[in-house]
C-alpha cells in the first residue's frame, strides 16, 4: 500500500519528490507538519522536496534533510494555480470528494514536471523558486499511487 499520492523521480530513479493530496480545509502550518511527520514515519524513501496539498493551501519543505519536525519552508494560497485546473473538470462546487481533489493535483503536477511553469516567478512564492523547485521536476516524472 503506498503512503504518499505521488512520487517524482528525475530520468535516473532519484526520488526528488514526495506529494500527498488531502482534501481537508482550513489547515494551519502546524497542521500540515503533523500530517507529514506522521506520512514520514511510514516511509522509507526520502526527497529533497515534500509537498502536502490541500483545497486552499500548499505546504512545501525543501531539503530532504529535514527534521520531520520542521514547519513548512514555503507556503501558499493553492486556489492561486489549482483554480484553473478546477475549472478545467468543470467543477463549479468547490466541495469535491477526495479522489477529485487528488486527480486535480496529480493533473497539476504532472505538467509542472513535463516542463518548467511559464510566470513561476510570479505565481508562486520566491522561497519555492529559489529553492530549485521547478528545475528539479522538470524533465522528471510523476507516479500517482491513489491510497484506495
Amino acid at each position: 500500500m503506498a503512503v504518499v499520492d505521488f512520487i517524482v523521480r528525475r530520468p535516473d530513479g532519484e526520488v526528488v519528490l514526495l506529494a500527498e493530496a488531502k482534501n481537508k480545509r482550513r489547515t494551519t502550518p502546524a497542521w500540515a507538519s503533523q500530517v507529514r511527520r506522521n506520512l514520514m514515519s511510514h516511509l522509507s524513501l526520502r526527497a529533497p522536496y515534500f509537498l502536502l496539498a490541500t483545497p486552499d493551501r500548499l505546504y512545501f519543505w525543501f531539503d530532504g534533510g529535514t527534521s520531520e519536525e520542521a514547519p513548512p519552508s514555503a507556503e501558499m494560497d493553492a486556489r492561486e494555480v489549482l483554480l484553473p485546473y478546477i475549472r478545467t473538470a468543470g467543477i463549479r462546487d468547490e466541495h469535491f470528494s477526495g479522489p477529485t481533489f487528488e486527480l486535480i493535483v496529480s493533473t497539476w503536477l504532472r505538467e509542472l514536471v513535463g516542463k518548467r511553469p511559464t510566470g513561476a516567478a510570479a505565481r508562486y512564492p520566491a522561497p519555492l523558486y529559489a529553492s530549485g523547485f521547478f528545475d528539479a521536476l522538470s524533465g522528471s516524472s510523476m507516479t500517482y499511487q491513489p491510497n484506495l
